[in-house]
C-alpha cells in the first residue's frame, strides 16, 4: 500500500514536471509568434501598397 502511494506521489510530481515545461514552451513559442508578428506589422508600414505594380506588366488585358 506503501508503495503505491508513493508511486502515485512520483507520477504526480514527473507529471506536474511535464507541465511545467509545456507551458515555458508555449510561452516562448507565443513569445516569438509575437516578435514576428511585430516584424510583419513594421515591413507592412514601410511597404506603400500590399500589392506591386510592376512597370513593365500593363495595366490592362490586350484584346485577343
Amino acid at each position: 500500500l506503501e508503495l503505491k502511494w508513493e508511486t502515485e506521489q512520483e507520477e504526480k510530481r514527473l507529471l506536474k514536471e511535464q507541465l511545467q515545461a509545456l507551458e515555458t514552451w508555449k510561452q516562448a513559442a507565443f513569445s516569438k509568434l509575437q516578435e514576428d508578428l511585430s516584424k510583419v506589422e513594421i515591413l507592412d508600414s514601410l511597404t506603400p501598397c500590399s500589392t506591386p505594380q510592376h512597370s513593365s506588366v500593363p495595366n490592362v488585358i490586350a484584346p485577343l
